[in-house]
This record gives structure tokens, C-alpha cells and sequence, in this order.
């Protein structure tokens, strides 16, 4: 069995074959996305695994501000270790780089995407935010966790330097497909959001999948479920 991440960067046959209008759609939204907050500038090296620890330290910063925890020295320390240890598991990496301690900059970077996270969710949709939803495996993919629910709102937070990627939509459609296959949460539309960027992008289920597929949803995951359930599937 697989990660959903693994199984959004693979399978390029699968995906080129279901999603045939999918790089077309993903320029529009790069070029459209919608700003909520001004775009970070930062003076830091850009290294891909350290800039991967600021932005999980930044989310992970924002879920214990919102669940109203306070930013002790302490508490600071205590994420960053999570952080390194969730991406020395991720990265299979055993680069020093990742162990070092973080730095002031880090540390404000990281604070600056969690009040830019902050202030996305006070204007943008109703209800309770839930961290980490988990959505049942299926198939050849392993039970997964999205980012944050909002109602039927999934927010899926992609702050690196750069635009939405096709990885990214896949991503957020294998939840979509997840969630189909289960019934729990009844998804209703997604958020790609850069913090980092202070864009976002938001649609229905249902338009995202006619958009990139030409198929009804229905369709579209019955046909997903049926690949990833199958012995085989081809790469």
C-alpha cells in the first residue's frame, strides 16, 4: 500500500488518461487565484527541506493559536521537534541540515504563515475547523489525513515558493475519492491555499472534476476506485 502523496506523483498514465484537461485548468487558476493577504518576502537560504520544516512549524503554529494554546519557549520547542522528526520520516533523509536548530528567521517566517492562515479562516467560510481529517484507505492507498475540514469544506495549505501544481490537484481528488468511497464527511468543495503567497483557490467537487476530466464525479471516482482497487494498477 501507498501514501496518497505517493500515489499523486505516480501513476502518470492513470492520471494523463482521467484528468486529460488538467493542465489547462490549473493555468487559469495560477493566473486567478484569488488574494486574501499580501506575499511574503523572505531573506532566508532556500533549502527544500528546511523550508519544508518552516511551513509545517507555520500550520502547526496556527492549529494550537486557534485551539486558543499559547506560544510558550517551550511549547516552540516542542513543535519543532515533531517537525523534524515528521520530516526526517517523510524525506527518508539523513541530511544534517534538518537537525540543526531553527533559527530567528525560521521562527518569524514560520509565525508570519500562521497569522496569514489566521486571517484566511476569519473571513473566508462558517463553521469549526478540524485539523488533520482522517479519511478511511481504500484499495492501494493507506488511510490518510487531509490538512483541515471546514464543514464540507476541505482546505488543503501548500506553502512553498511557487504556483499550484498538478500534484496538488490530485492530491486533494484522492481525498475527494477517499471520501466518496466512505461516505464520511460528504465533501462538498476544496481550498488550495498559499499562505506563503496569500492566494487561494476554491470550487465545487463536482465543477473541479468536470473541469479537468470531462466526466460527471460520479463517473470520475467510481472509475478512481475501481484503479486503485484493482491488483495491479498500472503505472
Amino acid at each position: 500500500m501507498i501514501s496518497e502523496r505517493r500515489f499523486a506523483s505516480a501513476f502518470t498514465s492513470f492520471w494523463n488518461q482521467v484528468l486529460p484537461r488538467a493542465e489547462t485548468y490549473l493555468r487559469r487558476v495560477n493566473c486567478s487565484c484569488s488574494r486574501y493577504d499580501s506575499e511574503m518576502e523572505s531573506s532566508l537560504p532556500v533549502n527544500r527541506d528546511r523550508r519544508s520544516m518552516v511551513n509545517e512549524l507555520g500550520f502547526r503554529f496556527f492549529k494550537e493559536n486557534h485551539e486558543g494554546r499559547k506560544l510558550t519557549n517551550r511549547k516552540v520547542k516542542e513543535i519543532w521537534e515533531v517537525v523534524r522528526t515528521y520530516i526526517l520520516r517523510i524525506t527518508r533523509s539523513e541530511d544534517t541540515i534538518i537537525r540543526e536548530p531553527i533559527s530567528k528567521g525560521e521562527l518569524s517566517e514560520a509565525l508570519e504563515i500562521a497569522n496569514s492562515l489566521a486571517l484566511f479562516f476569519s473571513g473566508n467560510g462558517e463553521g469549526s475547523l478540524t485539523f488533520w481529517p482522517e479519511f478511511p484507505g481504500c484499495g492501494i492507498i493507506h488511510q490518510c489525513k487531509g490538512d483541515i475540514l471546514q464543514g464540507r469544506r476541505l482546505v488543503e495549505v501548500k506553502a512553498g515558493d511557487r504556483t499550484f501544481r498538478l500534484t496538488d490537484l490530485r492530491q486533494v481528488l484522492t481525498y475527494c475519492c477517499l471520501d466518496f468511497a466512505s461516505k464520511k464527511y460528504d465533501l462538498l468543495d476544496i481550498v488550495l491555499i498559499n499562505p506563503r503567497r496569500g492566494l487561494f483557490h476554491e470550487t465545487l467537487i463536482t465543477k473541479l472534476v468536470t473541469e479537468c476530466s470531462g466526466t460527471t464525479a460520479v463517473d470520475f471516482f467510481s472509475n478512481m476506485i475501481e484503479f486503485i482497487s484493482s491488483e495491479e494498477p498500472s503505472r
